[in-house]
């Protein structure tokens, strides 16, 4: 059972579902920040708490919209799953990118991509 959550807890949680299932995304810490009329930084802090209460699955660190909302028998919803192994793909991608035009050794950093995108590959049902 998750635990309870505050009254702005409540309503950044509801924000992100909605905002989620007009955009397919989920928002980031400025968009809910704006829309709860509260600093980015609060908004942050209200985005740990959801975490923390089992609410949403954090996703890959240094990521924008890296986090994805927990269904109610305790995963992350199917679309959230595909966005998170998205921003993973991409973040490896444009790492082994940089790595190449500096001309350092990439073959660990391909076999990431490589890894990152077959998962991506599992989640969108092998349509990638």
């Amino acid at each position: 059972m998750k635990a309870s959550l505050t009254p702005m807890q409540m309503k950044v949680y509801r924000y992100i579902v909605d905002y989620h299932a007009e955009h397919g995304t989920v928002p980031s810490n400025a968009e809910i920040g704006a829309a709860v009329k509260t600093p980015r930084s609060n908004a942050y802090r209200l985005l740990q708490g959801l975490i923390a209460r089992g609410y949403i699955n954090p996703g890959p660190p240094r990521t924008v919209r890296s986090y994805s909302i927990v269904d109610d028998a305790g995963g992350a919803s199917p679309s959230s799953k595909v966005h998170v192994a998205a921003s993973d793909f991409v973040q490896k991608h444009r790492a082994f990118m940089n790595a190449v035009e500096r001309g350092q050794d990439t073959e660990e950093m391909g076999h990431d991509v490589q890894a990152a995108l077959q998962k991506l590959n599992v989640e969108v049902g092998g349509n990638v």
